[in-house]
């Protein structure tokens, strides 16, 4: 593809100095233009930044353009110290050597177990443990009343389960035991095991606050269930190297306390592998729709409201870092909040808006994932925003976003959309010029709309009636 160019956006100088960055034109809810949410996107989904991949230089580039759009559109830094970057520590695993753990039954006979056949790693901490004695935990009431650094919880219930069951005994996350061990699949794994470089995940808070944590399978996840494994050994052989990254984060200071917290994520998932020399082919997942759609959408109502009249909330604009790579900037968010998290009263995610939807009613309307959950559709169609409800309930969208990290902590959150199911859905194809810009500003008007209803507390945002994730 021919690489986009971009004069009339960015040419930025060395990191962490001042981007040469041309001032976007000052907009306001009546002033919201598709030219500027264009110029957004056409630089996002640039050639030169390889699809935005979390921990690429390019992205951190992306990071630093958001910031200055944000700031010369007179919206207030709320980022780390007087900025509007929040650095997200993440790391990247780096395995050369398969995983081992060692087990030893009730009559003291020792057995090696294989990585990938018999268990697997689910994160954690990385070190290496001591002998530690295996407890089983089915119940809250299993939980010993105190951490023991010695002992390895089996929890007797799938991943999420088991750590909610942990969390309502007062041991959130397993932090002062040696490590946590949670049952598979009933048959055994696959014992081939690749060396290189892994996933990305968010570094531990501390050495040792977060214990590793084990999947077992097949026959060994039945000899733990009946307590047929006395003690075990654990080393990870995985080493963490930390990755540079960042959310950035803007604030429209409001009459109260209370926040809206406005999103997108303007991470994508960078470029496929070069092709061999003499060969030409696209490799480069611009993700134009995913995200930088929804991202300039947020960039422009910050502007917007930055202009226009103070609202009553304390409004938060948080582009986010490592969706892609499971809603990693969000959850650092979320641990790190610029103003206490129990003061947000509501987040409305934007996620790829840049294609109309003939299922929501075609250009200019957007839909809202889990439009049954919560007050807000009613709302906003009560007061003519053109917002229509998910027509696909069966794609599970709302559970997609980075609106699904706020709604598991309680939060009444969704997600604005106008994804039509395209095939360019994480394809080299998810290029600019396939955008309908006239269909795109007409949604960020409607966006302003919405969000002006909730910034200004026309509307308080509330779960229907065992809705909320969180409470299940």
């Amino acid at each position: 593809m021919p690489s986009l160019p971009v004069p009339f956006l960015l040419v930025l100088s060395s990191w962490p100095g001042h981007a040469s960055v041309q001032d976007p034109p000052p907009a306001t809810g009546s002033e919201i233009a598709g030219g500027d949410i264009e110029a957004h996107v056409r630089f996002l989904a640039s050639d030169e930044l390889r699809g935005r991949d979390t921990g690429s230089k390019e992205l951190n580039r992306a990071a630093r353009y958001l910031a200055e759009c944000l700031r010369s559109g007179g919206v207030e830094p709320a980022g780390d110290g007087d900025g509007f970057l929040q650095a997200v520590p993440l790391v990247r695993e780096v395995r050369e050597t398969p995983p081992a753990m060692t087990l030893v039954d009730p009559d003291g006979v020792e057995e090696v177990v294989e990585y990938g056949a018999d268990f697997t790693l689910l994160g954690g901490g990385v070190g290496a443990t001591e002998s530690l004695h295996v407890v089983v935990v089915r119940t809250e009431a299993d939980v010993p009343a105190e951490p023991d650094p010695q002992a390895a919880l089996y929890v007797a219930s799938r991943y999420a389960r088991g750590l909610d069951l942990l969390e309502a005994a007062g041991c959130e996350s397993g932090v002062g035991f040696g490590a946590l061990v949670f049952p598979g699949s009933s048959r055994p794994g696959r014992s081939r095991f690749r060396p290189g470089v892994g996933r990305l995940r968010l570094a531990p808070p501390s050495e040792g606050s977060a214990p590793p944590r084990v999947r077992v399978n097949g026959d060994l996840r039945a000899r733990f269930e009946s307590g047929r494994i006395a003690s075990l050994t654990l080393h990870p052989n995985v080493r963490l190297d930390p990755v540079e990254t960042y959310n950035v984060i803007g604030r429209v200071a409001g009459k109260g306390p209370d926040v809206i917290v406005f999103s997108a994520h303007y991470d994508h998932i960078g470029s496929g592998e070069a092709p061999p020399e003499g060969v030409e082919r696209d490799v480069i997942r611009n993700g134009a729709d995913d995200d930088a759609s929804g991202t300039a959408c947020v960039v422009e109502l910050a502007r917007a409201f930055a202009r226009g009249p103070r609202p009553a909330h304390t409004l938060l604009f948080l582009l986010a870092t490592g969706e892609e790579k499971g809603l990693l900037g969000t959850h650092h968010y979320l641990d790190h909040p610029p103003v206490p998290l129990e003061r947000t009263l509501c987040n409305l995610n934007f996620e790829m808006i840049g294609r109309p939807d003939p299922e929501a009613g075609g250009a200019g309307r957007m839909w809202l994932t889990g439009h049954e959950r919560t007050n807000l559709y009613e709302a906003f169609t009560a007061a003519g925003i053109p917002i229509g409800p998910d027509a696909r309930p069966e794609q599970n969208f709302f559970q997609r976003s980075d609106n699904f990290a706020f709604a598991l902590r309680g939060i009444v959150a969704q997600t604005l959309s106008t994804y039509n199911l395209h095939a360019d859905y994480h394809q080299v194809t998810d290029e600019a010029d396939l955008l309908d810009y006239a269909h795109m500003e007409a949604c960020v008007r409607a966006a302003y709309g919405a969000s002006r209803l909730l910034a200004d507390g026309k509307v308080a945002p509330e779960w229907n009636e065992g809705m909320n994730p969180a409470r299940r």
